[in-house]
């Protein structure tokens, strides 16, 4: 099924073209003729040397055109939707963003505006925000920490309807917003429709190991920004192993130390660093999980301070472990919900707990 091409070079090669694709010969050789959106594969082969490297080429001879995000496109699928007749609401000019009484300001909802051709002033095209006590037929379940992310949303010529129970829901219909407006061929718009929308799980996660690893705050910013445009919800970041002590504690600061860590030496995140990671995460609708293991997986931890992980019982851990821990809930959970609940994955010898901590507050 293959024709053989080959090349004047000093070093001959083959390539094993697929007979229905047509060819054309230049300077002695046979070359495959690609058009529009034809994808294939081909081997290289080199017999003075005889290797066979394996190559995919994907080639589009076509000049670039838009795709317009279509409801279809939503991902994840809504419970419920509906396409509307009427012209779609384009993004340009003015918008109006109202908020019913009790409803704080969603800075993502604005910045779905903004960063789409909009401005944000009194008298323009009306997004009405509002809470409801509940949202008929949608499904929700309690997990701690973890609000209600069920919303509704109304779109028409001009004029959006936003009502959700808590702020988290109202977040979810601007990430919807968000991958609503992608892809328009010049002013970006947003189609006609009626929408219920919740998750069908209440947590979707994705974890960072940076206690064996290390990333930058940036980029840690960066893929909370990205993953919740999916709604993911959730983000487990792993910052203590026997590699590395991730996280900065101010009344033990030889943790952070190079001379603690056997990976990324030196590479920790600053108590700035995790105030930088909450502020992305709560603007998101994420909550962070920080796991912090001992006394298993802690010989960062026991390599300079070896009297906690020697003397560590559940009551020592009570006594005193705390007290490495609470600048960490100062920093990262206080700022994150408010009342100083911490959840934490604790490695307790050869099984894992979580521990929820409200003795900070």
């Amino acid at each position: 099924h293959y024709s053989l091409l080959t090349t004047h070079s000093y070093t001959p090669h083959f390539l094993l073209i697929p007979k229905d694709i047509p060819t054309f010969a230049y300077c002695g050789a046979v070359f495959p003729k690609v058009t529009t959106q034809i994808y294939y594969h081909y081997l290289i082969i080199n017999h003075m040397t005889k290797k066979i490297i394996l190559a995919l080429v994907a080639l589009v001879l076509c000049l670039p055109t838009a795709v317009q995000a279509k409801v279809e496109h939503l991902l994840p699928k809504p419970q419920q939707v509906t396409v509307t007749p009427g012209v779609a609401f384009a993004l340009s000019g003015a918008v109006s963003i109202n908020y019913a009484d009790g409803v704080a300001a969603c800075e993502l909802l604005e910045e779905v505006f903004t960063e789409n051709g909009c401005t944000i002033a009194t008298g323009g095209k009306a997004v009405n925000v509002s809470y409801v006590q509940s949202i008929a037929g949608a499904h929700d379940y309690a997990l701690h920490g973890y609000e209600n992310e069920a919303y509704t949303l109304e779109i028409t010529s001009n004029e959006i309807n936003i009502t959700a129970v808590t702020p988290t829901g109202v977040i979810r219909a601007a990430q919807t917003l968000t991958q609503l407006a992608e892809g328009w061929d010049g002013t970006k718009a947003l189609e006609c429709l009626t929408m219920k929308d919740w998750p069908a799980f209440k947590l979707r996660g994705y974890m960072h190991d940076v206690g064996r690893s290390f990333i930058s705050t940036d980029e840690l910013v960066k893929q909370i920004e990205l993953f919740s445009r999916f709604k993911v919800n959730t983000v487990h970041w792993h910052l203590t192993e026997n590699q590395a002590w991730r996280f900065e504690v101010k009344a033990y600061p030889k943790l952070t130390s190079s001379e603690s860590m056997t990976r990324f030496p030196g590479q920790y995140y600053t108590q700035e660093d995790c105030k930088k990671v909450l502020a992305a995460a709560k603007k998101h609708g994420m909550i962070v999980v920080p796991e912090i293991d001992m006394p298993g997986h802690s010989k960062a931890l026991g390599a300079i301070y070896s009297d906690i992980l020697c003397n560590f019982t559940l009551a020592y851990f009570t006594n005193t472990c705390l007290g490495l821990l609470d600048e960490k809930t100062t920093v990262i959970i206080r700022d994150k919900l408010g009342n100083g609940v911490f959840f934490v994955v604790m490695n307790l010898a050869t099984t894992q707990a979580i521990l929820t901590v409200t003795c900070f507050t």
